[in-house]
C-alpha cells in the first residue's frame, strides 16, 4: 500500500494544468473569461479554444494532456455540454484518473445552468457560477487552494491571445471623418425675438388655450397671456376669434433661455422647456404640411412616410463609415410600428407579397448638406 501511495503521489506532483473540459462554442465565452482570471491567480491553464497550436492533432493532444499533465479537470456543466460526445469522452478519462491517482476530488464540476446528473459526476459537489461568475470564482479559488493545486504566484504570466481571441468579431473604429446620419435635425434658423402678449380686454381662457393649440404660429398660454415668434399684427389676425391682444415684454431668444424673465414669471429652465414645446409644435406641423403620416405614441408623436413621399422602388440612400446602403418600399399597408435607434427613424411597411424596413434619414452633421431623403 505504501508503495502505490508513493507512486500516486509522484504522478500528482508531476502535474501542474488545470484542464477545462468545455463544449465549443457554448462555453467559449465563459471559458475567455475564467482562464486568463485563473492565470492572474498563477495557475497553469489548458482550454482547446487557446492552447492547440496549428498542425496538432487537436483530439489526441486534448486527451495527451488530461492523461498526463493535468492536475485537476474543471468540467463546464450544463446540459447542452454534457450530452456532447468529447465532453462525456473526458468525463470517462477523468474518471480513470481519479482512480490512478488516488483524488476523489479530480474533477470539478462548474455549474453554469442547472444540469441533470450523469455518469461520472452524479454525486460530485459543484461549485455554483449561476449566482454570478464572479462568485463561482472566489469559490473555486478557495478551493483550488485548499485542495493544494500547484500554482506559481511569483511567476504570473496571461496569455494575451485569450483576450486577442476574444476580440476577434469586433468591429474596428476607423480614424477617418464619418457622415453623420440621425433622427435628430439641427436647427439652421432661428426667430430672433420671442414675445409675450396679454389681451386687451375679457378672454375666454379656454378658448385662448384651443387657438394657441391649433394656431400656425407657435404659442404656449402663460400667465395672464402666451409667448409666441408672431409680431402684434400677425397674432391679431390669428387670434381675432378671442379678442385684441398686446406686446407686453420682448425678449431675445438666447436671452429668453439664459435669464430668468421676470416680465413673464418665468425661470430660464421653464423658459427653455417652454421653447422646446414651441419647436416641436413648429415641425409636427411642417411635418402634417408635407403629407407625412402622424402616429400618436404614450410619450410623443411620430411620422412616417406615406404612399405620396415616398414612391414603390423608388431608393432613398443612406450609409455609414465607407459603405454605401440604400432602402426601398415594395408595397405600402402602414402599420404603426416604430423603432427608436440611434441613428435614424425606421419604418417598417408590408404588403401580401413581401415585407421589408425602410430607413428615412437626414444629416445633421456640422457644415454637411441634408442627406438625400424621401420628404421633399
Amino acid at each position: 500500500m505504501r508503495i502505490e501511495h508513493d507512486r500516486s503521489a509522484a504522478g500528482t506532483a508531476a502535474r501542474a494544468v488545470v484542464f477545462i473540459s468545455k463544449a465549443t462554442p457554448g462555453d467559449d465565452e465563459f471559458t475567455l473569461w475564467l482562464a486568463p482570471r485563473l492565470e492572474a491567480a498563477g495557475y497553469t491553464i489548458f482550454a482547446d479554444i487557446m492552447t492547440l497550436e496549428p498542425g496538432d492533432r487537436w483530439r489526441k493532444e486534448i486527451t495527451n494532456t488530461l492523461r498526463t499533465r493535468a492536475v485537476k479537470m474543471l468540467l463546464c456543466c450544463r446540459n447542452s455540454t454534457l450530452s456532447r460526445e468529447n465532453v462525456q469522452e473526458e468525463i470517462g478519462i477523468a474518471s480513470d484518473l481519479v482512480k490512478e491517482l488516488n483524488d476523489p476530488r479530480f474533477i470539478i464540476p462548474l455549474r453554469l445552468e442547472p444540469y441533470k446528473k450523469v455518469l461520472g459526476i452524479g454525486e460530485l459537489q459543484y461549485i455554483d457560477f449561476v449566482r454570478g461568475w464572479a462568485y463561482g470564482l472566489s469559490k473555486l479559488l478557495e478551493t483550488l487552494k485548499r485542495q493544494k493545486v500547484p500554482f506559481e504566484a511569483s511567476k504570473i504570466q496571461i496569455n494575451p491571445n485569450w483576450e486577442i481571441y476574444r476580440r476577434r468579431g469586433e468591429i474596428p473604429i476607423k480614424n477617418e471623418p464619418e457622415r453623420l446620419t440621425s433622427n435628430w435635425l439641427r436647427v439652421l434658423e432661428a426667430p430672433d425675438v420671442i414675445r409675450y402678449f396679454e389681451p386687451s380686454g375679457a378672454v375666454d381662457r379656454a378658448v385662448l388655450a384651443r387657438l394657441c393649440a391649433g394656431s400656425r404660429h407657435p404659442a404656449e398660454p402663460q400667465s395672464q397671456g402666451f409667448l409666441s415668434f408672431g409680431t402684434e399684427a400677425e397674432i391679431n389676425k390669428a387670434f381675432a376669434s378671442a379678442g385684441k391682444f398686446t406686446v407686453k415684454h420682448e425678449a431675445g431668444l438666447l436671452q429668453f433661455i439664459a435669464e430668468d424673465c421676470a416680465a413673464c414669471d418665468l425661470k430660464k429652465q421653464d423658459a427653455s422647456n417652454i421653447l422646446h414645446s414651441m419647436f416641436r409644435k413648429a415641425w409636427e406641423r411642417f411635418c402634417r404640411d408635407r403629407g407625412l403620416l402622424e402616429y400618436k405614441y404614450s410619450k410623443s408623436t411620430g411620422f412616417h412616410a406615406s404612399k405620396d413621399t415616398v414612391k414603390i422602388g423608388h431608393k432613398i440612400p443612406w450609409r455609414r463609415q465607407g459603405e454605401h446602403r440604400s432602402s426601398m418600399p415594395f408595397g405600402w399597408r402602414l402599420r404603426p410600428c416604430y423603432f427608436h435607434r440611434p441613428s435614424a427613424r425606421t419604418f417598417r411597411t408590408s404588403s401580401p407579397m413581401s415585407r421589408r424596413r425602410m430607413t428615412i434619414v437626414r444629416s445633421v452633421g456640422p457644415n454637411q448638406k441634408r442627406s438625400r431623403d424621401a420628404i421633399p
